[in-house]
């Protein structure tokens, strides 16, 4: 028979095989794993929306806007890293703007509400904020 130390090893040995195969080889993005960085540095392609006005329009919530002002974020379409790697993982994604005087006109020019902008900034995705380093309208 097996000595338990020999038999201590096999199973330290299986736990890691299993680890290494099943836990990491087919989860190799964010969302399927559910462990995001703490902040990824992004340009992010968007619509700037009124996150109340949105969740009114398809979902029926009870958003009170016109009485309570607009809450701003953006509906991501793309986000790249700034090596330009895709993070596909935030794609439909609603970013809160975290505020600053960076992201006073994506909330405040009403010329901008609804509107498609590309951002520059820091993700911090685990509280779906988007810290605005720079706005690009176009």
């Amino acid at each position: 028979m097996f000595s338990a130390r020999t038999m201590c090893r096999v199973a330290i040995a299986c736990f890691l095989v299993g680890v290494l195969c099943f836990g990491s080889a087919g989860c190799s993005t964010p969302s399927e794993t559910g462990l995001y960085p703490k902040t990824v540095a992004v340009e992010v392609v968007g619509e700037n929306v009124c996150v109340g006005c949105q969740l009114k329009s398809e979902h029926g919530a009870k958003a009170q806007c016109s009485i309570f002002k607009h809450r701003h974020g953006l509906k991501v379409v793309s986000a790249k890293d700034l090596d330009g790697g895709a993070l596909d993982w935030m794609h439909g994604w609603t970013l809160h703007y975290l505020d600053n005087v960076k992201c006073d006109e994506l909330v405040n020019d009403p010329d901008l509400h609804g509107k498609r902008v590309t951002i520059h900034g820091n993700v911090y995705p685990d509280a779906r904020m988007l810290e605005v380093e720079s706005v690009d309208r176009r």
